[in-house]
């Protein structure tokens, strides 16, 4: 399993549209339904602090950048959502404890 983190800070006035967009993107990889993966994303609570986490099976290549929608909020995100000086990028994260939570 390969897991990893993406954190975004974003517009105050973008938070509803970041919310719709997230709600349009898991609603389209839901209908897709790859193999492989698991996706969540989740709000800090300072409420412009969103964080992505993916799971990817062992050997899996990552399925969101072929779903639109996908491809659509990570570029509204780059271009009129981040309140941050670059662009967000994954991290990889090393669990080092879980129950239940990832495989």
């Amino acid at each position: 399993m390969s897991l990893f983190v993406v954190r975004s800070r974003v517009r105050e006035e973008s938070v509803p549209a970041v919310e719709a967009g997230i709600d349009k993107m898991i609603s389209a990889i839901t209908h897709e339904a790859p193999e492989g993966v698991r996706y969540a994303y989740c709000k800090l609570p300072d409420g412009v602090t969103f964080l992505a986490l993916l799971e990817l099976a062992e050997g899996a290549e990552n399925p969101l950048p072929g779903i639109a929608a996908c491809r659509e909020f990570q570029e509204n995100l780059r271009n009129h959502w981040i309140d941050q000086p670059q662009a967000p990028a994954p991290e990889p994260l090393e669990v080092v404890g879980s129950y239940g939570l990832f495989k």
